[in-house]
């Protein structure tokens, strides 16, 4: 099904324009120092949020709020898009320990590991003569962390499953679910082919994440018409990238296809989930004609 919707592109192209630009900045200059090019990455990742914005500004006068999703009240399911980041981070580490090649390790330990990979050796030090090192890591990306990172994640939410879902969901849960998916899969192009998540996996990195985007996708969507705003996907966006960690510091072994909710448990999980969004079915298309 083709999008036939004039303002798509100009989202499309201020998204991607601004992001892939800075990205090409980033793979010209080559070797910088980690806070410059964290500082980057967090720069390049506003790039749905702005377009979302600009969208909003310049396509829906009088109703700007309500299309970029900050319109909606409380709701319960700003706890169940905490739950579910954290089901399917653990569930995907559980599937995982099902390899023989894959054993559970203490956190600190885990997360030492990862550090010393990283070339961050004086960290690994101050972890280690941290007292409750263990309870303070567990607590930190179960809790801190998805905290500190649902104002971070307007700054994709904001475009994804604010505007642009705004302006797809028209077309049914289903088609708007994939559009999104697919975009935001290949908007991450840049960023994989660089080793995010997919390390030395420059050419499959890519097709592998914009698949798990479409696939994550619906569950998305489920949580952004459930919750009836875009903090609740922020909520769900924040959970499962600050507990990642978590998954990857508490198993031995985070080579593909063992790396945490971007390896095959992390598919799996996503796909038992998707089975329980079309059971929901029922609920959404009920909530949609009473609010209509």
């Amino acid at each position: 099904m083709k999008i036939t919707n004039p303002k798509i592109p100009t989202y499309i192209i201020v998204s991607f324009g601004f992001y892939w630009s800075i990205a090409a900045l980033i793979w010209k200059v080559g070797e910088i120092g980690p806070l410059i090019k964290t500082a980057l990455f967090f720069g390049f990742m506003c790039g749905p949020g702005l377009a979302g914005l600009i969208c909003a500004w310049r396509f829906n006068k009088g109703e700007r709020v309500k299309a970029l999703g900050l319109s909606g009240p409380w709701s319960k399911w700003f706890l169940w898009a905490w739950v579910i980041g954290m089901v399917l981070i653990l569930g995907a580490t559980c599937l995982h320990f099902l390899s023989p090649t894959v054993n559970p390790v203490m956190p600190a330990e885990g997360y030492a590991t990862l550090l010393t990979e990283a070339g961050q050796e004086q960290a690994v030090s101050m972890l280690e003569t941290m007292p409750y090192v263990n309870l303070i890591l567990i607590a930190q990306w179960v809790l801190l962390a998805p905290l500190m990172n649902i104002p971070l994640m307007l700054s994709e939410e904001l475009g994804w499953r604010g505007w642009l879902w705004h302006e797809l969901r028209a077309k049914g849960f289903w088609v708007a679910s994939f559009w999104i998916g697919l975009l935001w899969g290949l908007w991450h192009i840049p960023v994989i082919a660089m080793g995010h998540n997919y390390p030395a996996m420059p050419i499959w990195g890519p097709i592998l994440f914009t698949l798990f985007c479409i696939l994550y996708s619906p569950i998305f969507s489920l949580v952004r018409e459930r919750s009836k705003s875009v903090w609740g996907p922020c909520i769900l966006h924040g959970t499962t990238n600050g507990a990642a960690a978590l998954g990857f510091a508490i198993q031995s072994n985070t080579a593909m296809p063992w790396r945490g909710l971007v390896g095959i448990g992390g598919f799996v999980m996503m796909s038992l989930f998707v089975l329980w969004v079309y059971k929901q079915m029922p609920y959404v298309k009920k909530a949609v004609t009473l609010s209509a």
